[in-house]
């Protein structure tokens, strides 16, 4: 059993569900690392400092994102020499600037991306078209791949009566432009379905509006 630092925004399902995967095999200490606001970054600053001393008890740290909240993160383990763990998403490697998407288009952020990926032992990516991002900006990094799967458990069960409902699912507010939620709005709105943005749910909650709903739009 290892001792497990887990620093995540832990609002999502997804980073909830590896924490408690986990839990299983492992003694793990959950880190909420999030801030929404600029001006919130000090507070942040002061718990990440706070938690020095478990990050330095911890056998393994394991980082959701190279983002900013988890640039603190990276340098204490870096000053103990702790393995260090990142799963990487799209967008911190990514820059289209037809739709404004992705830390590349930022130098600073786009920098500390880069900087969290290359010290990282080990980076996980959830698809081929990752690596490809990442080695043409890091050909050093140490990338390994679990694809997603979808959890089927739920369909062992009878369904209930499919309701006119439409859904689709965003991360967060700051993501409704690039994923198209003001366009799904309106084209919702011409059809005589409710619509629902599935948004930080709890995982039950979530999975029963799936059960309910007719159609699920992937945006």
């Amino acid at each position: 059993m290892k001792k497990i630092f887990f620093a995540g925004d832990m609002r999502s399902p997804f980073i909830k569900g590896d924490s408690e995967l986990l839990k299983e095999d492992h003694d793990v200490f959950i880190f909420d690392a999030v801030f929404l606001k600029p001006t919130q970054a000090p507070l942040y600053l002061f718990k990440c400092f706070q938690q020095v001393l478990n990050i330095r008890n911890s056998d393994l740290v394991w980082i959701w994102f190279a983002d900013i909240p988890a640039l603190p993160i990276m340098i204490i383990s870096k000053l103990f020499h702790k393995p260090t763990v990142v799963n990487v998403g799209g967008f911190e490697v990514s820059g289209i600037p037809e739709i404004n998407y992705g830390n590349q288009l930022k130098p600073i952020r786009g920098w500390i991306s880069r900087w969290i990926i290359r010290n990282a032992s080990a980076v996980i990516i959830p698809s081929p078209i990752y690596e490809e991002k990442i080695k043409n900006l890091i050909p050093t990094a140490n990338v390994y791949m679990i694809p997603n799967f979808i959890d089927t458990s739920m369909c062992d069960t009878q369904l209930p009566q499919k309701e006119d409902i439409v859904v689709t699912a965003v991360c967060s507010k700051f993501a409704y432009d690039y994923k198209g939620i003001p366009m799904f709005q309106r084209v919702s709105n011409m059809i005589p379905y409710k619509s629902i943005i599935l948004e930080h749910l709890p995982r039950e909650e979530y999975i029963n509006t799936l059960k309910r709903a007719k159609v699920y739009c992937q945006l």
